[in-house]
Protein backbone atom coordinates (compact mmCIF):
# COMPACT_ATOMS: atom_id res chain seq x y z
CA UNK A 1 0.00 0.00 0.00
CA UNK A 2 1.20 0.68 0.32
CA UNK A 3 3.34 5.08 -4.97
CA UNK A 4 1.62 6.30 -6.05
CA UNK A 5 4.56 3.86 -4.33
CA UNK A 6 5.10 1.12 -6.30
CA UNK A 7 4.30 -0.61 -3.06
CA UNK A 8 1.15 -0.13 -0.98
CA UNK A 9 1.89 2.63 1.32
CA UNK A 10 1.61 5.41 -1.33
CA UNK A 11 -1.74 5.01 -2.02
CA UNK A 12 -2.85 6.18 1.26
CA UNK A 13 -0.39 8.76 1.35
CA UNK A 14 -1.35 10.13 -2.24
CA UNK A 15 -4.86 10.15 -1.43
CA UNK A 16 -4.96 12.22 1.37
CA UNK A 17 -2.52 14.60 -0.26
CA UNK A 18 -4.72 14.98 -3.07
CA UNK A 19 -7.57 15.23 -0.79
CA UNK A 20 -5.79 17.79 1.32
CA UNK A 21 -4.84 19.91 -1.51
CA UNK A 22 -7.96 20.25 -3.23
CA UNK A 23 -9.65 21.14 0.16
CA UNK A 24 -7.32 23.75 0.71
CA UNK A 25 -7.70 25.26 -3.21
CA UNK A 26 -11.65 25.32 -2.63
CA UNK A 27 -11.60 26.52 1.22
CA UNK A 28 -7.97 28.90 0.78
CA UNK A 29 -6.81 26.89 3.62
CA UNK A 30 -8.20 25.06 7.07
CA UNK A 31 -9.85 27.07 9.24
CA UNK A 32 -11.12 27.09 13.23
CA UNK A 33 -7.68 25.18 13.94
CA UNK A 34 -7.58 26.09 17.79
CA UNK A 35 -3.82 25.75 17.45
CA UNK A 36 -1.13 26.53 19.70
CA UNK A 37 0.98 29.93 20.07
CA UNK A 38 4.24 29.17 19.38
CA UNK A 39 5.96 26.86 16.17
CA UNK A 40 6.16 23.70 18.76
CA UNK A 41 2.83 23.86 19.63
CA UNK A 42 1.69 24.06 15.73
CA UNK A 43 3.35 21.92 14.45
CA UNK A 44 2.14 19.15 17.16
CA UNK A 45 -1.45 20.43 16.60
CA UNK A 46 -1.37 20.27 12.59
CA UNK A 47 0.29 16.58 13.25
CA UNK A 48 -2.54 15.85 15.91
CA UNK A 49 -5.29 17.00 13.38
CA UNK A 50 -3.73 15.07 10.11
CA UNK A 51 -3.99 12.23 12.40
CA UNK A 52 -7.23 12.52 13.49
CA UNK A 53 -8.98 14.01 11.02
CA UNK A 54 -7.30 12.74 7.97
CA UNK A 55 -5.54 9.66 8.39
CA UNK A 56 -7.98 8.15 10.82
CA UNK A 57 -5.69 4.86 11.87
CA UNK A 58 -4.94 4.57 8.09
CA UNK A 59 -1.19 5.60 8.65
CA UNK A 60 0.39 7.96 10.53
CA UNK A 61 2.37 11.38 10.77
CA UNK A 62 5.21 12.17 13.10
CA UNK A 63 6.73 16.02 13.30
CA UNK A 64 10.31 16.30 11.73
CA UNK A 65 10.63 20.40 12.00
CA UNK A 66 8.44 23.65 11.96
CA UNK A 67 10.82 26.67 10.59
CA UNK A 68 9.73 29.72 9.11
CA UNK A 69 9.76 30.48 5.10
CA UNK A 70 7.99 33.44 3.51
CA UNK A 71 6.35 34.65 6.47
CA UNK A 72 4.77 31.00 7.07
CA UNK A 73 5.74 28.08 9.72
CA UNK A 74 6.69 25.63 6.88
CA UNK A 75 5.70 22.21 8.86
CA UNK A 76 7.90 19.24 7.99
CA UNK A 77 5.77 16.26 8.52
CA UNK A 78 6.43 12.10 8.06
CA UNK A 79 3.90 9.42 6.74
CA UNK A 80 5.49 6.13 6.04
CA UNK A 81 8.52 7.53 4.98
CA UNK A 82 7.76 10.58 2.68
CA UNK A 83 8.92 13.88 3.91
CA UNK A 84 5.84 16.31 3.10
CA UNK A 85 5.99 20.06 3.82
CA UNK A 86 2.76 21.42 4.99
CA UNK A 87 2.60 25.35 5.45
CA UNK A 88 0.57 27.07 8.19
CA UNK A 89 -0.16 31.32 8.89
CA UNK A 90 1.60 32.31 11.91
CA UNK A 91 -1.35 33.27 13.90
CA UNK A 92 -2.63 29.32 13.37
CA UNK A 93 -5.63 29.95 11.51
CA UNK A 94 -4.72 28.82 8.19
CA UNK A 95 -3.40 25.46 7.32
CA UNK A 96 -1.92 25.22 3.76
CA UNK A 97 -1.17 21.64 3.17
CA UNK A 98 0.87 21.65 0.08
CA UNK A 99 2.73 25.09 -1.62
CA UNK A 100 2.94 25.29 -5.09
CA UNK A 101 6.27 27.62 -6.58
CA UNK A 102 4.73 29.31 -9.24
CA UNK A 103 8.19 29.83 -11.21
CA UNK A 104 8.86 25.97 -11.11
CA UNK A 105 5.47 25.85 -13.17
CA UNK A 106 5.85 22.77 -16.25
CA UNK A 107 3.41 23.88 -18.34
CA UNK A 108 1.51 26.57 -19.66
CA UNK A 109 -1.95 27.90 -19.17
CA UNK A 110 -3.38 26.05 -21.75
CA UNK A 111 -2.10 22.64 -20.40
CA UNK A 112 0.21 22.38 -23.40
CA UNK A 113 3.49 19.85 -22.82
CA UNK A 114 6.87 22.21 -22.42
CA UNK A 115 9.39 21.94 -24.30
CA UNK A 116 11.63 18.67 -23.90
CA UNK A 117 14.63 17.53 -24.61
CA UNK A 118 16.94 14.76 -25.68
CA UNK A 119 14.95 11.79 -27.34
CA UNK A 120 11.51 10.65 -26.47
CA UNK A 121 11.17 7.85 -23.45
CA UNK A 122 8.86 5.66 -24.42
CA UNK A 123 7.43 2.03 -22.99
CA UNK A 124 7.11 -0.85 -24.37
CA UNK A 125 3.79 -2.80 -23.62
CA UNK A 126 2.39 -6.36 -24.49
CA UNK A 127 -0.77 -5.41 -25.46
CA UNK A 128 -1.89 -9.09 -27.29
CA UNK A 129 -4.36 -9.83 -24.61
CA UNK A 130 -5.73 -6.90 -23.68
CA UNK A 131 -9.11 -5.71 -24.80
CA UNK A 132 -9.00 -2.33 -27.17
CA UNK A 133 -11.10 -0.18 -29.72
CA UNK A 134 -9.85 1.26 -33.17
CA UNK A 135 -8.29 0.24 -36.04
CA UNK A 136 -5.78 -2.64 -35.78
CA UNK A 137 -3.52 -0.72 -37.98
CA UNK A 138 -3.55 2.96 -36.27
CA UNK A 139 -0.88 4.99 -36.06
CA UNK A 140 -0.48 6.15 -32.47
CA UNK A 141 -1.63 3.46 -29.83
CA UNK A 142 -3.13 4.63 -26.24
CA UNK A 143 -2.73 1.99 -23.39
CA UNK A 144 -4.78 3.12 -20.56
CA UNK A 145 -4.50 1.40 -17.25
CA UNK A 146 -7.40 2.34 -15.30
CA UNK A 147 -9.55 1.74 -11.75
CA UNK A 148 -13.55 1.29 -12.66
CA UNK A 149 -14.13 2.99 -9.08
CA UNK A 150 -11.83 6.25 -9.82
CA UNK A 151 -13.55 9.31 -9.70
CA UNK A 152 -10.94 10.69 -12.05
CA UNK A 153 -11.11 7.89 -14.39
CA UNK A 154 -14.92 8.92 -14.79
CA UNK A 155 -14.20 12.55 -15.34
CA UNK A 156 -12.03 10.87 -18.41
CA UNK A 157 -14.64 9.18 -19.31
CA UNK A 158 -17.37 11.66 -19.15
CA UNK A 159 -14.65 14.41 -20.73
CA UNK A 160 -11.93 13.45 -22.81
CA UNK A 161 -12.45 9.98 -23.80
CA UNK A 162 -15.50 11.07 -26.70
CA UNK A 163 -13.58 13.31 -28.09
CA UNK A 164 -10.68 11.09 -28.53
CA UNK A 165 -13.16 8.30 -30.05
CA UNK A 166 -14.94 10.98 -32.34
CA UNK A 167 -11.86 12.76 -33.62
CA UNK A 168 -9.18 9.83 -33.75
CA UNK A 169 -10.60 6.24 -32.84
CA UNK A 170 -13.64 6.28 -35.18
CA UNK A 171 -11.20 7.66 -38.04
CA UNK A 172 -8.93 5.25 -37.97
CA UNK A 173 -5.60 7.05 -36.20
CA UNK A 174 -6.03 5.95 -32.54
CA UNK A 175 -6.55 2.69 -31.02
CA UNK A 176 -7.31 2.43 -27.21
CA UNK A 177 -5.98 -0.89 -25.40
CA UNK A 178 -7.62 -0.84 -22.11
CA UNK A 179 -5.97 -2.43 -18.70
CA UNK A 180 -6.60 -2.72 -15.21
CA UNK A 181 -4.98 -1.09 -12.44
CA UNK A 182 -7.49 -1.65 -9.27
CA UNK A 183 -5.82 -0.16 -6.13
CA UNK A 184 -6.70 -1.20 -2.81
CA UNK A 185 -8.82 1.26 -1.57
CA UNK A 186 -11.03 1.25 -4.02
CA UNK A 187 -13.12 -2.30 -3.01
CA UNK A 188 -15.30 -2.53 -6.02
CA UNK A 189 -11.94 -1.87 -8.24
CA UNK A 190 -11.21 -5.55 -8.51
CA UNK A 191 -14.81 -6.99 -8.63
CA UNK A 192 -15.71 -4.56 -11.82
CA UNK A 193 -12.31 -5.39 -13.18
CA UNK A 194 -13.16 -9.08 -13.08
CA UNK A 195 -16.80 -8.57 -14.38
CA UNK A 196 -15.10 -6.71 -17.39
CA UNK A 197 -13.13 -9.34 -18.77
CA UNK A 198 -16.25 -11.79 -18.79
CA UNK A 199 -17.62 -9.47 -20.43
CA UNK A 200 -14.84 -9.49 -23.23
CA UNK A 201 -15.83 -13.57 -23.35
CA UNK A 202 -18.22 -12.20 -25.03
CA UNK A 203 -17.51 -9.68 -27.16
CA UNK A 204 -18.68 -6.60 -25.24
CA UNK A 205 -15.96 -5.31 -23.19
CA UNK A 206 -16.49 -1.92 -24.53
CA UNK A 207 -20.06 -1.71 -23.96
CA UNK A 208 -19.34 -3.31 -20.26
CA UNK A 209 -16.76 -0.70 -20.07
CA UNK A 210 -19.27 2.49 -20.69
CA UNK A 211 -21.87 0.89 -18.71
CA UNK A 212 -19.99 0.93 -15.52
CA UNK A 213 -18.42 4.10 -15.75
CA UNK A 214 -22.12 5.37 -16.47
CA UNK A 215 -22.81 3.56 -13.33
CA UNK A 216 -19.93 4.39 -11.02
CA UNK A 217 -21.94 5.35 -8.50
CA UNK A 218 -23.89 2.22 -7.93
CA UNK A 219 -20.86 -0.36 -8.31
CA UNK A 220 -21.37 -2.81 -5.67
CA UNK A 221 -21.36 -6.70 -5.47
CA UNK A 222 -25.45 -6.78 -6.90
CA UNK A 223 -24.55 -4.59 -9.90
CA UNK A 224 -22.23 -6.81 -12.66
CA UNK A 225 -25.00 -9.53 -13.09
CA UNK A 226 -27.62 -6.67 -13.59
CA UNK A 227 -25.20 -5.02 -16.25
CA UNK A 228 -24.46 -8.01 -17.68
CA UNK A 229 -28.14 -8.67 -18.51
CA UNK A 230 -28.36 -5.44 -19.98
CA UNK A 231 -26.48 -6.36 -22.72
CA UNK A 232 -28.02 -9.69 -22.72
CA UNK A 233 -25.14 -11.95 -22.23
CA UNK A 234 -25.08 -15.61 -21.46
CA UNK A 235 -25.74 -15.06 -17.44
CA UNK A 236 -24.75 -18.96 -17.06
CA UNK A 237 -21.80 -18.10 -18.71
CA UNK A 238 -20.98 -14.82 -17.34
CA UNK A 239 -21.82 -15.48 -13.52
CA UNK A 240 -19.74 -18.68 -13.90
CA UNK A 241 -16.48 -16.68 -15.14
CA UNK A 242 -17.99 -13.99 -12.45
CA UNK A 243 -17.81 -16.32 -9.26
CA UNK A 244 -14.92 -18.01 -9.96
CA UNK A 245 -12.63 -15.15 -10.30
CA UNK A 246 -11.38 -16.35 -14.02
CA UNK A 247 -9.30 -13.24 -14.73
CA UNK A 248 -7.37 -12.65 -11.70
CA UNK A 249 -4.48 -13.49 -12.17
CA UNK A 250 -5.08 -11.43 -15.96
CA UNK A 251 -5.88 -8.59 -13.82
CA UNK A 252 -3.40 -8.82 -11.28
CA UNK A 253 -0.26 -9.00 -13.93
CA UNK A 254 -1.96 -5.99 -15.75
CA UNK A 255 -1.67 -3.87 -12.35
CA UNK A 256 2.11 -5.17 -11.95
CA UNK A 257 3.07 -4.51 -15.57
CA UNK A 258 1.87 -1.25 -14.74
CA UNK A 259 3.87 -0.33 -11.86
CA UNK A 260 7.16 -1.70 -14.06
CA UNK A 261 6.10 0.90 -16.94
CA UNK A 262 5.76 4.08 -14.59
CA UNK A 263 2.10 4.01 -14.09
CA UNK A 264 1.72 5.52 -10.10
CA UNK A 265 -2.01 6.05 -10.31
CA UNK A 266 -5.16 6.42 -12.25
CA UNK A 267 -6.25 7.13 -15.15
CA UNK A 268 -2.65 6.18 -16.37
CA UNK A 269 -1.64 6.29 -20.32
CA UNK A 270 1.75 5.23 -22.58
CA UNK A 271 0.87 6.89 -25.55
CA UNK A 272 2.89 5.37 -27.98
CA UNK A 273 4.96 4.39 -24.90
CA UNK A 274 5.11 7.87 -23.81
CA UNK A 275 3.90 8.06 -20.16
CA UNK A 276 0.80 10.77 -19.07
CA UNK A 277 -0.74 10.94 -15.59
CA UNK A 278 -4.25 11.97 -14.72
CA UNK A 279 -7.17 12.84 -16.06
CA UNK A 280 -6.02 14.98 -18.14
CA UNK A 281 -8.06 17.75 -20.75
CA UNK A 282 -8.45 16.66 -24.22
CA UNK A 283 -5.81 19.10 -25.49
CA UNK A 284 -3.30 17.26 -24.08
CA UNK A 285 -3.73 14.09 -25.62
CA UNK A 286 -4.70 15.98 -29.02
CA UNK A 287 -1.24 17.42 -28.13
CA UNK A 288 0.60 14.39 -28.17
CA UNK A 289 -1.69 12.31 -30.55
CA UNK A 290 -0.91 14.95 -33.51
CA UNK A 291 2.53 14.89 -32.62
CA UNK A 292 2.76 11.05 -32.74
CA UNK A 293 1.18 11.54 -36.28
CA UNK A 294 3.91 13.56 -37.63
CA UNK A 295 1.44 16.88 -37.56
CA UNK A 296 3.37 18.66 -35.01
CA UNK A 297 6.99 19.00 -33.63
CA UNK A 298 7.59 16.98 -30.57
CA UNK A 299 7.57 19.51 -27.75
CA UNK A 300 7.73 17.38 -24.78
CA UNK A 301 10.41 14.55 -25.01
CA UNK A 302 12.01 13.15 -21.86
CA UNK A 303 9.90 14.37 -19.36
CA UNK A 304 6.66 12.76 -18.24
CA UNK A 305 3.05 14.31 -18.44
CA UNK A 306 1.94 14.69 -14.50
CA UNK A 307 -1.49 15.91 -13.60
CA UNK A 308 -1.93 19.65 -12.63
CA UNK A 309 -4.87 21.53 -11.36
CA UNK A 310 -8.20 19.93 -12.39
CA UNK A 311 -6.04 17.16 -13.94
CA UNK A 312 -5.82 15.20 -10.62
CA UNK A 313 -5.70 10.97 -10.66
CA UNK A 314 -6.25 8.32 -7.86
CA UNK A 315 -3.18 7.14 -6.58
CA UNK A 316 -0.82 9.75 -7.97
CA UNK A 317 2.08 11.26 -6.07
CA UNK A 318 3.13 15.24 -6.13
CA UNK A 319 6.20 14.36 -7.77
CA UNK A 320 7.42 13.08 -11.21
CA UNK A 321 8.64 9.68 -10.28
CA UNK A 322 6.73 6.81 -8.78
CA UNK A 323 8.04 6.90 -4.83
CA UNK A 324 9.94 3.21 -3.97
CA UNK A 325 9.63 1.26 -1.07
CA UNK A 326 11.30 3.08 1.93
CA UNK A 327 14.66 2.15 2.50
CA UNK A 328 15.38 0.75 5.96
CA UNK A 329 15.45 2.55 9.27
CA UNK A 330 15.73 1.55 12.94
CA UNK A 331 13.25 1.38 15.30
CA UNK A 332 14.07 0.82 18.73
CA UNK A 333 12.38 -1.47 21.16
CA UNK A 334 9.52 -3.28 18.69
CA UNK A 335 7.81 -5.86 20.79
CA UNK A 336 6.94 -9.43 19.84
CA UNK A 337 4.45 -9.35 22.09
CA UNK A 338 3.98 -13.13 22.47
CA UNK A 339 2.51 -13.34 18.78
CA UNK A 340 2.99 -16.46 16.72
CA UNK A 341 6.34 -17.00 15.42
CA UNK A 342 8.31 -19.59 13.61
CA UNK A 343 12.02 -20.58 14.34
CA UNK A 344 14.28 -20.95 16.74
CA UNK A 345 12.98 -18.92 19.96
CA UNK A 346 16.78 -17.66 20.34
CA UNK A 347 17.47 -16.89 16.90
CA UNK A 348 20.03 -13.93 16.60
CA UNK A 349 17.90 -12.47 13.86
CA UNK A 350 14.18 -11.51 14.81
CA UNK A 351 11.90 -10.24 11.74
CA UNK A 352 8.74 -8.74 13.44
CA UNK A 353 6.02 -8.34 10.97
CA UNK A 354 3.30 -6.07 10.53
CA UNK A 355 0.58 -7.52 7.91
CA UNK A 356 -3.02 -7.61 6.47
CA UNK A 357 -4.25 -10.79 4.90
CA UNK A 358 -6.11 -8.75 2.53
CA UNK A 359 -3.35 -6.91 1.28
CA UNK A 360 -1.96 -7.89 -2.32
CA UNK A 361 1.31 -7.08 -1.79
CA UNK A 362 1.56 -9.38 1.76
CA UNK A 363 0.45 -12.38 -1.02
CA UNK A 364 3.52 -10.93 -3.26
CA UNK A 365 5.66 -11.49 -0.13
CA UNK A 366 4.54 -14.36 0.69
CA UNK A 367 4.86 -15.50 -2.42
CA UNK A 368 7.80 -14.94 -3.60
CA UNK A 369 10.53 -14.03 -0.46
CA UNK A 370 8.97 -15.92 2.58
CA UNK A 371 9.77 -19.07 0.95
CA UNK A 372 13.75 -18.35 0.76
CA UNK A 373 13.60 -16.74 4.04
CA UNK A 374 12.32 -19.86 5.25
CA UNK A 375 14.30 -22.08 4.13
CA UNK A 376 17.92 -20.26 4.21
CA UNK A 377 17.26 -18.68 7.70
CA UNK A 378 14.22 -19.58 9.91
CA UNK A 379 14.70 -23.47 9.12
CA UNK A 380 18.31 -22.90 10.09
CA UNK A 381 17.74 -21.62 12.92
CA UNK A 382 19.11 -17.92 12.08
CA UNK A 383 16.08 -16.29 11.95
CA UNK A 384 12.88 -16.13 14.09
CA UNK A 385 9.89 -14.81 12.18
CA UNK A 386 6.87 -12.92 14.35
CA UNK A 387 3.66 -12.13 12.66
CA UNK A 388 1.87 -9.93 14.15
CA UNK A 389 -1.28 -7.93 12.48
CA UNK A 390 -2.22 -4.81 10.66
CA UNK A 391 -6.08 -4.84 9.14
CA UNK A 392 -5.83 -1.91 7.12
CA UNK A 393 -9.24 -0.18 7.18
CA UNK A 394 -10.42 -0.59 3.61
CA UNK A 395 -9.67 -4.24 3.38
CA UNK A 396 -13.16 -5.45 5.03
CA UNK A 397 -12.09 -8.79 5.32
CA UNK A 398 -8.39 -8.54 6.79
CA UNK A 399 -9.35 -7.84 10.73
CA UNK A 400 -11.79 -11.21 10.82
CA UNK A 401 -8.85 -13.24 8.92
CA UNK A 402 -6.78 -12.20 11.82
CA UNK A 403 -9.06 -13.10 14.00
CA UNK A 404 -9.39 -16.81 12.60
CA UNK A 405 -5.62 -17.14 12.39
CA UNK A 406 -5.93 -16.50 15.69
CA UNK A 407 -8.58 -18.97 16.61
CA UNK A 408 -6.70 -21.93 14.65
CA UNK A 409 -3.54 -20.93 16.80
CA UNK A 410 -6.07 -22.05 20.27
CA UNK A 411 -5.69 -25.53 18.06
CA UNK A 412 -1.94 -25.44 17.34
CA UNK A 413 -2.31 -24.57 13.77
CA UNK A 414 -1.71 -20.99 13.85
CA UNK A 415 0.90 -20.88 10.26
CA UNK A 416 -1.07 -23.75 8.92
CA UNK A 417 -4.05 -21.33 9.04
CA UNK A 418 -2.12 -18.33 8.09
CA UNK A 419 -0.81 -19.99 4.59
CA UNK A 420 -4.25 -21.11 3.67
CA UNK A 421 -5.57 -17.72 3.89
CA UNK A 422 -2.43 -16.37 1.83
CA UNK A 423 -2.88 -19.34 -0.58
CA UNK A 424 -6.40 -18.82 -1.08
CA UNK A 425 -6.63 -14.84 -0.57
CA UNK A 426 -8.89 -14.74 -3.63
CA UNK A 427 -11.67 -16.48 -1.42
CA UNK A 428 -11.48 -14.35 0.97
CA UNK A 429 -14.90 -13.79 2.47
CA UNK A 430 -17.26 -13.99 5.37
CA UNK A 431 -18.29 -17.78 4.81
CA UNK A 432 -14.96 -18.98 4.25
CA UNK A 433 -13.01 -19.06 7.72
CA UNK A 434 -15.45 -22.16 8.83
CA UNK A 435 -14.59 -24.02 5.35
CA UNK A 436 -10.41 -23.71 6.43
CA UNK A 437 -10.98 -24.95 9.94
CA UNK A 438 -12.18 -28.04 8.21
CA UNK A 439 -9.79 -28.46 6.41
CA UNK A 440 -6.72 -28.66 8.94
CA UNK A 441 -8.78 -30.87 10.73
CA UNK A 442 -9.48 -28.38 13.58
CA UNK A 443 -12.77 -29.00 16.07
CA UNK A 444 -14.89 -26.60 14.03
CA UNK A 445 -17.09 -25.70 17.21
CA UNK A 446 -14.65 -24.53 18.95
CA UNK A 447 -13.41 -22.04 16.28
CA UNK A 448 -16.98 -20.98 15.26
CA UNK A 449 -17.57 -20.06 19.05
CA UNK A 450 -13.59 -18.60 19.24
CA UNK A 451 -14.50 -16.47 16.00
CA UNK A 452 -17.92 -15.20 16.55
CA UNK A 453 -17.35 -14.57 20.08
CA UNK A 454 -14.69 -11.72 18.67
CA UNK A 455 -11.94 -13.44 21.67
CA UNK A 456 -9.45 -12.12 19.27
CA UNK A 457 -10.40 -8.89 18.24
CA UNK A 458 -8.78 -6.34 21.15
CA UNK A 459 -6.01 -8.92 20.33
CA UNK A 460 -5.43 -7.67 16.53
CA UNK A 461 -6.32 -3.97 17.38
CA UNK A 462 -3.50 -3.91 19.75
CA UNK A 463 -1.19 -5.20 16.90
CA UNK A 464 -2.40 -2.42 14.80
CA UNK A 465 -2.03 0.52 17.85
CA UNK A 466 1.87 -1.07 18.33
CA UNK A 467 2.12 -1.03 14.83
CA UNK A 468 1.56 2.20 14.41
CA UNK A 469 3.58 3.69 17.28
CA UNK A 470 6.39 2.25 15.39
CA UNK A 471 5.55 4.06 12.38
CA UNK A 472 3.63 1.31 10.38
CA UNK A 473 1.38 3.22 7.94
CA UNK A 474 1.52 0.61 5.43
CA UNK A 475 1.47 -3.32 4.64
CA UNK A 476 3.39 -5.37 4.97
CA UNK A 477 6.20 -3.63 7.00
CA UNK A 478 9.02 -5.48 8.70
CA UNK A 479 11.70 -4.88 11.45
CA UNK A 480 14.93 -7.10 11.39
CA UNK A 481 16.38 -6.61 14.70
CA UNK A 482 14.48 -3.06 14.48
CA UNK A 483 15.76 -2.17 10.90
CA UNK A 484 12.82 -1.19 9.22
CA UNK A 485 12.43 -2.61 5.96
CA UNK A 486 8.64 -1.35 4.33
CA UNK A 487 6.76 -3.08 1.26
CA UNK A 488 6.60 -6.14 -0.78
CA UNK A 489 11.00 -6.04 -1.48
CA UNK A 490 12.66 -8.54 -2.86
CA UNK A 491 14.32 -11.21 -1.30
CA UNK A 492 17.78 -9.62 -2.03
CA UNK A 493 16.99 -6.92 0.48
CA UNK A 494 15.76 -9.16 3.28
CA UNK A 495 19.72 -11.07 2.54
CA UNK A 496 21.74 -8.04 2.89
CA UNK A 497 20.17 -6.99 6.07
CA UNK A 498 20.14 -10.39 7.77
CA UNK A 499 23.68 -11.08 7.09
CA UNK A 500 24.50 -7.97 8.14
CA UNK A 501 22.83 -8.44 11.36
CA UNK A 502 24.58 -12.17 11.44
CA UNK A 503 27.79 -10.11 11.37
CA UNK A 504 27.46 -8.11 14.00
Amino acid sequence: MRRYFKENSWQIITLILGVLLIVSLFTNGFSSFNLGNNKEEIGNDVVDFINNELLQGQAVATLNSVTEENGLYKVNVNVAGQQIDTYVTKDGNLFFPQGVPLEDTTQTNDNQPTQGTGEVIRQDVDIESSPAEGSKDAKVTIVEYLDFQCPFCKRFFDQTLIQIRSKYVDTGKVKIVYKHFPLSFHPEAEPAALASECANEQGKFLEYHDLIFENQAQLSSSIYSTLAQQLKLDMNKFNDCFASKKYLNKVQDDYIEGQSKGISGTPGFLINGRLVSGAQPFSVFEQIIEEELGNRPITNTGNTIQPTGSAGGCGIPSGNTAVEPSQPSFVDGVSEDDDPFIGSENAPVVIVSFEDYQCPFCKRAFDQTFPSLKKDYINTGKVKYVYRDFPLSFHPYAQKAAEAAECAGDQEKYWEYHDLIFTNQAQLSDTIYSTWAQQLGLNVNTFDSCLSSGKYAQEVQKDFADGQKYGVSGTPTFFINGNKLVGAQPYSAFKSLIDQELNN
